[in-house]
């Protein structure tokens, strides 16, 4: 099965501004534990209503699908319409989260958007042997290439690296036998990704999503 990693569209006629979200705006203290991003919660699936921001849009910024925003808490996921979130929600496998998030145009609450967090990584996906694997030094610089057969052995490679250097996957290869219809994989370009099969691509292009980049597996990140 083909996939394609997702990402965020740059085009000025398309979003108007690029990043879209100008700020966000946080009616409570960053340190308190129910912050979405507390670093607890890396990573791990969330039980309760976190807190999360108000996020402020550009004037000239347009309310896409899929919202450009670098706000803090919200790195890891991505800032979705009601109706992309219903697109996700049919396909969930056990990967992602969705947690409510009012976006301001002006003095104007739009109510349709979420946060998708992602909550659990599916690097077992990877077909190992046929991918190119590094040991890097600060997450850029490439130190030697590893011999890696598979998930297991890339595990133990890992473990065996210690900062700042880290292991990192380059021309990703999936297994053939993969049937998910999208999963979150980490270790990559840009850290992580949000990887959709050509079924899901479709659906999402057909409903007319806006704001979204497919991108071929080992295109380059962002």
């Amino acid at each position: 099965m083909k996939y394609y990693r997702i990402d965020h569209s740059v085009k000025e006629k398309e979003i108007g501004k690029f990043p879209q979200i100008k700020e966000g705006k946080y009616m409570f203290n960053v340190k308190d534990e129910r912050f979405i991003g507390n670093s607890k919660y890396y990573l791990k699936k969330i039980d309760f209503s976190p807190l999360v921001p108000d996020l402020v849009l550009w004037k000239s910024a347009k309310p896409t699908d899929l919202l450009s925003a670098n706000a803090l808490g919200i790195i890891f996921g991505f800032v979705i319409s009601n109706k992309l979130k219903e697109i996700f929600e049919k396909y969930n496998t056990n990967a992602v989260q969705f947690f409510k998030i009012d976006v301001y145009k002006k003095d104007t609450l739009l109510d349709n958007y979420w946060f998708m967090k992602y909550y659990n990584t599916s690097n077992e996906y990877i077909n190992f042997s046929d991918s190119e694997i590094w040991e890097v030094e600060n997450s850029f610089t490439k130190v030697q290439r590893k011999n890696v057969t598979d998930y297991n052995d890339f595990l133990e490679a890992k473990e065996k690296c210690a900062y700042p250097r880290s292991l990192h996957i380059f021309k990703i290869r999936i297994n053939e036998n993969t049937d998910k219809s999208f999963f979150v994989l980490s270790n990559i370009e840009g850290g992580y990704g949000l990887f959709v099969s050509e079924n899901l691509k479709n659906k999402i292009e057909n409903a007319g999503c806006t704001g979204i980049v497919f991108k071929e597996l080992n295109e380059s990140y962002p």
